[in-house]
């Protein structure tokens, strides 16, 4: 499954302890917070959330820095 532009962030920052995913999230409109909410829940009724693949997101944003 290919995942969109928020489904990622949403994995991403699922992967950040709790202190800096809130730092993150700070200047973020609540709408946007609400969406990618969302699409977390949807991707764990799915079934399409792992480990695995928040992993593969992790390294894919942590790729793009270093390009």
């Amino acid at each position: 499954m290919s995942l969109t532009g928020k489904q990622k962030a949403a994995l991403l920052l699922t992967s950040l302890d709790p202190a800096a995913a809130a730092e993150l999230l700070k200047g973020v409109d609540a709408r946007m917070v609400q969406e990618l909410a969302v699409e977390l829940s949807y991707l764990d009724a799915a079934g399409h959330r792992s480990a695995q693949q928040t992993a593969d997101v992790v390294r894919q944003f942590c790729k793009s820095l270093q390009d």
